[in-house]
């Protein structure tokens, strides 16, 4: 048998509160690298919302984000161009949003997907379903009539649950997407939400957004985060 490896992450509980260290070749560890010296760094709102673009196949990197932020031309796409405004003007108010809102959840979904999708700010209206690439239907989303109470039980459980919440932003996300409440945009929405109910939680977590690991996990030699 080959040596043991050890895990990317190594959780510890302590007296209720859950601490994780990582190992060097984690996606973890290279960005824990970058947290901060935050005289030195772009906005949060630049990084984060180019991250959760660059995982929705968004072509713009980060200095031409921060040139369109900027007020300057970028040659790009303009929907490539409209998603980072979008992006960059929600993460800009993440402070002010209530993560157990549906109110905030709607109105947040209204920024990003503003010019974007004919449903921005609304839950969804009609049936959707995730097909792979031999056309066969791998998930079916909640029913359009049903959405609106699943996300307010979604969200009451995890205001009231009593798990750490580490574990309840997680469950959290994937339900969320299990859900998929609106036409377009959930990931995106889902990754700000996340980020939400774990930087009200902890406020390092503005500094080490969800978006940021799930992009460079991608990046770091395509391997799951947590293998277990």
């Amino acid at each position: 048998m080959g040596a043991k490896q050890d895990h990317p992450l190594a959780f510890q509980q302590s007296q209720g509160v859950i601490c994780f260290s990582a190992t060097r070749n984690s996606a973890v560890y290279q960005l824990l690298r970058r947290v901060p010296d935050r005289s030195t760094q772009l906005p949060f709102s630049y990084s984060a919302g180019q991250h959760t673009l660059a995982i929705e196949q968004n072509t713009l990197t980060l200095d031409q984000v921060t040139a369109v932020l900027n007020g300057k031309r970028v040659l790009a796409p303009p929907k490539d161009i409209t998603e980072v405004r979008n992006a960059f003007e929600i993460y800009e108010r993440l402070e002010a949003l209530d993560p157990y809102s549906i109110d905030d959840l709607l109105a947040a979904h209204a920024v990003m997907m503003r010019g974007l999708e004919q449903e921005a700010g609304e839950f969804r209206s009609r049936p959707v379903g995730v097909v792979n690439q031999a056309g066969e239907i791998v998930h079916f989303g909640t029913l359009p009539q049903y959405v609106p109470e699943a996300v307010t039980n979604l969200l009451e459980w995890v205001k009231s649950s009593e798990l750490p919440m580490l574990i309840r932003s997680c469950v959290f996300h994937y339900e969320f997407e299990l859900i998929h409440p609106f036409a377009d945009g959930n990931g995106r929405t889902g990754r700000l939400w996340h980020t939400l109910l774990l930087s009200k939680w902890n406020p390092i977590f503005v500094w080490l957004p969800v978006e940021s690991i799930v992009h460079l996990n991608h990046w770091f030699n395509d391997k799951p985060l947590l293998s277990l």
